[in-house]
């Protein structure tokens, strides 16, 4: 039993961690969508600097001849944004459902530490109340773990 605890107790720390890890980058991606939806290109019809197609935007420009070759590279550089948010919004509800399935994951581990802790009879300060994700003092965190000494 102290081994099955400490195994789930590291294996609940690992699956944290990389929930934060992917809360984070679920947050940098809804921030660059949310950029890139609400700006405007300034006048001059420049857009962001960084982006690969803004700059194959200004090249063609300012070296196209006529409106009419202006329009047509401007409807194919909205094709293409187009495409490119699309793909944005869908490796953001990619991530939000591998998030899900963390979070899953996480209760399941965490049901099974209270069912060990309690099995074990709740010695040697094991997690307290896992339901809220909360940890007892004197918990395993504070304990160093095997190696981590």
């Amino acid at each position: 039993p102290a081994d099955l605890h400490e195994t789930l107790a590291q294996q609940r720390k690992r699956f944290e961690a990389r929930i934060s890890r992917l809360q984070q980058q679920v947050l940098s991606l809804k921030e660059a969508l949310q950029r890139r939806e609400t700006s405007e290109p300034p006048r001059g019809g420049h857009m962001q600097a960084h982006s690969p197609l803004a700059q194959q935007l200004r090249t063609t420009l300012r070296e196209s001849a006529s409106p009419d070759e202006r329009a047509a590279q401007l409807h194919r550089t909205a094709t293409a944004l187009a495409a490119e948010n699309e793909a944005l919004r869908e490796a953001l509800a990619g991530r939000d459902r591998e998030l899900a399935r963390e979070r899953s994951e996480r209760a399941r581990l965490e049901e099974a530490l209270a069912m060990a802790h309690s099995a074990n009879g709740g010695a040697n300060g094991a997690p307290g109340d896992t339901a809220a994700g909360g940890w007892s003092e004197g918990s395993a965190r504070h304990r160093p773990q095997r190696g981590m000494a």
